[in-house]
């Protein structure tokens, strides 16, 4: 998934989409530690860092605006 482009035309199902694909791909990592240890730890990492990407830019200030609004 690419990073988030926050606007003031951006919507809640947009945000909502991006919630539950991260709430996937940890139900995903979570089976696959069961199986594949080493995997699932760099999977996580992956995510943690998808997920670090999109707070970043949704609380950079040029977004602000955009945020506030939705």
């Amino acid at each position: 998934m690419e990073k988030i482009k926050p606007s003031v035309d951006t919507t809640k199902e947009e945000l909502q989409s991006r919630i539950d694909y991260m709430m996937s791909e940890k139900t995903r990592i979570e089976e696959l530690s069961k199986v594949d240890i080493k995997q699932a730890i760099a999977d996580f990492r992956v995510l943690r860092r998808f997920a670090d990407d999109e707070w970043h830019e949704l609380t950079l200030a040029r977004n602000e605006e955009a945020c506030m609004h939705n």
